[in-house]
This record gives C-alpha cells, sequence and structure tokens, in this order.
C-alpha cells in the first residue's frame, strides 16, 4: 500500500504505537492477574474446606430424568426408553452375576461327584455296596467330571454381554441419549478380563475365590446403577424378578446328566438279547 500524503503517513504512525501501547498493557493486565490469581499448591497454605470440597465433588445428575416434560421419543417418552435402558443394564449386570453364583455351586457339585466316584473307583467298600456301577466306569466319570471344570468364562460372560448391549444402546438411542447422560454403558466394558475369571489354573480353591470377587464386583456395579438412577430421577429403579433357582436346580441336574451319559461305540458288539417289556405296561 503507497501513502502519498505524508501527514497521513505521521497519524498512522502514531496510531499503530497507540494501538500497540494498549495491546502490551492489556497483556500485562492479564499477566499481573494470572499471577495475583495463581494458585498455590503448598498443603500447608490449602484449607481443609477446599480439600474436602474437591474430594467429595460429584457429577450432579439431579433432575435429569424428568418424567413430566419429557419429550416423545416413538410411543413413549424419552424418560421412559432412558429407565429402560439403565434397568436392562441393571438386569445385565445381575444375569452375569446370577451365571457365575451357578458356576459356584456347578463347582461345588463336580467337587462332590469327583470325591464321589473316586470312592467307588478306588474299591472303597462303603461306597461300592449300594453303587450300579464298576470301578471302571467310575473312573472314567471321575475324569469326565475334572475335564468339565471350567478355568476360563469368556464365553459364557460374552454372551450375556452381547445380549443385553443390543437392548440397552436401543433404548439409549430412543432416549436420545439421555440414559448415557445419566450413567454411561458400563456392561460393554464387563469381561472375563475384567473380572479376573480368564486364564484360571485348574485350583478350585482359586476359582472359587476368583468367582466369588466378580460375583461381589458386580453386585456393586449394579447398586451403582441404581444409585445413578434415583439420582436423576427421584425414583427406585423397578425391582427384578428372576426364577433363577429352580432354573439352576433344573440346569444343573441336566448338565450332570450330559456328563454320566453313557456313549456307545459304534464297535460295541450287541448280545442279541431282547428287552421284553411287562404286559401290564401295554
Amino acid at each position: 500500500m503507497i501513502i502519498k500524503n505524508s501527514n497521513s503517513m505521521i497519524d498512522f504512525k502514531s496510531r499503530f504505537r497507540t494501538q500497540n501501547v494498549q495491546f502490551n498493557n492489556v497483556i500485562n493486565r492479564i499477566n499481573t492477574n494470572a499471577r495475583q490469581k495463581k494458585p498455590d499448591f503448598d498443603i500447608v497454605k490449602i484449607s481443609l474446606e477446599a480439600i474436602q470440597s474437591q474430594e467429595t465433588e460429584k457429577k450432579d445428575t439431579t433432575k435429569l430424568i424428568d418424567y413430566k416434560n419429557s419429550p416423545i421419543s416413538g410411543n413413549r417418552t424419552e424418560a421412559e426408553w432412558a429407565e429402560s435402558s439403565l434397568t436392562m443394564q441393571r438386569d445385565g449386570i445381575n444375569s452375569i452375576k446370577d451365571e457365575l453364583e451357578y458356576q459356584m455351586k456347578q463347582l461345588d457339585t463336580t467337587l462332590s461327584k469327583i470325591d464321589q466316584y473316586e470312592k467307588i473307583a478306588n474299591g472303597d467298600s462303603s461306597q461300592t455296596n449300594n453303587s450300579v456301577i464298576s470301578q471302571k466306569r467310575a473312573a472314567e466319570l471321575v475324569d469326565k467330571y475334572k475335564d468339565s471344570i471350567r478355568t476360563d468364562f469368556s464365553e459364557v460372560i460374552d454372551t450375556y454381554v452381547s445380549f443385553y448391549n443390543d437392548w440397552i444402546n436401543t433404548y439409549d438411542k430412543y432416549s436420545n441419549g439421555l440414559a448415557s447422560k445419566v450413567m454411561g454403558n458400563v456392561l460393554q466394558d464387563i469381561s472375563a478380563k475384567s473380572l479376573g475369571l480368564s486364564d484360571l489354573s485348574g485350583d478350585p480353591a482359586e476359582i472359587k475365590a476368583a468367582l466369588n470377587g466378580a460375583s461381589e464386583k458386580l453386585k456393586d456395579i449394579s447398586q451403582l446403577i441404581e444409585d445413578n438412577f434415583y439420582q436423576a430421577s427421584g425414583k427406585k429403579m423397578m425391582e427384578r424378578t428372576s426364577s433363577e433357582s429352580l432354573i439352576g436346580m433344573n440346569r444343573l441336574d441336566l448338565e450332570n446328566a450330559l456328563i454320566e451319559m453313557v456313549t456307545i461305540n459304534k464297535d460295541t458288539e450287541f448280545t442279541g438279547q431282547t428287552l421284553k417289556i411287562n404286559d401290564s405296561f401295554k
């Protein structure tokens, strides 16, 4: 740019110097204020109240789920979808917890069966008198029960996570992300590895301890979900109904029956004898 008038050049330089001085003054004021307000991290000078305030600071989710003023999303409100998503998250956590508790019962039963059949296989008279199986068959069952002891629970846990995650994410989407604002999906981070239930040794005591520890951890997570929901909505989450005890008993009996099922080798020779049914049953 060419400035022909010398007076204009003088005026331009004068205004530039003025603006530059003003800019420097602003910078100086900012630096002064920053130095004056710079926090002093000397623990002697920090008040106890400030420390306690920092330690107890939590995310405020109060009134986040507002049922009265929640917009409609499909055939329900976003608040209702959020409740469904969080409830599914809680139920998914508890379903895994139920499964792990079943696995503990199954392990106890397996150890009991191993002890029972080992005695028969070893010819313990107190066990063989009323036994209908041979010592050889008892020894086979001991091996089968030992092989059934689970040392990695990845497949079991991943099945539940995959099933419930589909519902959780779908409901959260309908809630327009409201459920995620209350609490992120903790179920998606659950795995056998995170719970300490992968690549365990065959030591039953170690497996029991790992299952028990994981179950307690899941119990705490479930409670956390319910607490966050209550804080955000002001209402308690609907209680979870389950018939796991009855289902577990039937499942345990079935799985034991499958282990003890006699397999017939294709080369087995038939005796030619025919099983006759009493005429009274006809």
